[in-house]
């Protein structure tokens, strides 16, 4: 099997980059149950340990599935929040650490676990924006805010149900950044079934072992598999040639400036999957059988095309530039 090695040229953030302003404390939870979210807490201590024993080899099994209920929906809200924080790019600081904005009612959420004594950890987690409201997201939404609904740090007067309720402009964040309206008209005329990819989050020190692979499979997959025939998303403008590897083309004279964000120039994105896939992507997604998708969200992301099986993992490698077109994981690549 394939390990991951944290070698001590490595390198870290700090711990405490994730523990500012009081976060991570216990979120309310609203809808009667006795789940305590623990998966961020759990996280930090198993990359303390690693950091401890940074020359010991270790080993690493990620899954990647639908975030399918309530505690790992607040689990992957807290890991965006932590992360977009430290990269300063959150508008929306709230005593909860929860990233949440208007788009998240019509989202479903992806998240990529890492197997441990202990049970599995949240450490990447996207999601698939579409124009109707996903259930169980919007009623998990709905009941947090009902039960808990804190004030704005950068908008003072206004809460979190302001932010997250507030009208749409349009679909997506795509959307309204830059004016999609003739793409739009004309995929709506068509037919065409389309999602737009935002949110894509990966621990800082789970960065450089597959993990970012396996975040853009699951949604990826999903996509395929759903039927849908376009997706669409926004990148930093240098980060365009890691999306093309995957398939992902920019639209053509798409590049966009964000007021919001530490590096300002974005470029617009877009994966048809109407066209034959060609190279990596061909490798992340497989071959689809639309027919066939799991219906319980677990997906099989081994790079063997031809494998049908549910719930399979696989091993990331360090050593490997590429896990998902090296043949060898194949048989490396399953439980």
């Amino acid at each position: 099997m394939g390990s991951v090695v944290f070698g001590e040229d490595e390198a870290r953030l700090p711990l405490q980059a994730f523990r500012n302003k009081g976060a991570y404390d216990a979120i309310p939870e609203p809808l009667n149950t006795d789940i305590v979210l623990t998966s961020f807490d759990r996280l930090l201590e198993a990359i303390f340990s690693k950091q401890v024993h940074a020359k010991q080899e270790v080993q690493s099994v990620f899954t990647a599935r639908i975030i399918d209920n309530y505690q790992d929906f607040l689990a992957s809200c807290r890991l965006s929040y932590g992360v977009y924080d430290h990269l300063h790019y959150l508008n929306q600081h709230n005593r909860l650490r929860i990233d949440l904005d208007k788009f998240s009612p019509y989202s479903i959420p992806f998240g990529v676990f890492e197997r441990t004594g202990s049970g599995d950890v949240l450490v990447g987690t996207t999601r698939l924006i579409f124009r109707e409201r996903q259930e169980p997201f919007a009623s998990y939404i709905d009941a947090l805010l009902d039960h808990d609904n804190p004030s704005l740090e950068d908008h003072p007067g206004l809460t979190l149900a302001d932010y997250v309720r507030q009208p749409l402009r349009a679909f997506s964040p795509m959307a309204e950044s830059v004016d999609l309206t003739h793409l739009l008209t004309e995929w709506d005329a068509g037919g065409v079934q389309y999602a737009e990819s935002s949110r894509n989050v990966v621990h800082p020190d789970y960065r450089g072992f597959g993990v970012s692979r396996l975040v853009m499979a699951s949604s990826l997959t999903y996509a395929c598999r759903s039927g849908l025939d376009l997706l669409i998303g926004q990148s930093d403008v240098n980060h365009v040639p890691m999306y093309q590897k995957y398939g992902v083309t920019p639209i053509p004279g798409m590049s966009l400036y964000m007021e919001q964000t530490v590096r300002n120039i974005t470029a617009a994105l877009i994966i048809d999957f109407r066209k034959p896939l060609a190279g990596p992507a061909e490798h992340m997604i497989k071959k689809v059988y639309r027919d066939k998708w799991d219906k319980d969200g677990f997906l099989c992301l081994c790079p063997n095309r031809a494998c049908t099986a549910k719930g399979a993992s696989y091993i990331a490698n360090k050593t490997i530039e590429c896990p998902m077109e090296n043949d060898q994981l194949n048989a490396e690549g399953r439980n």
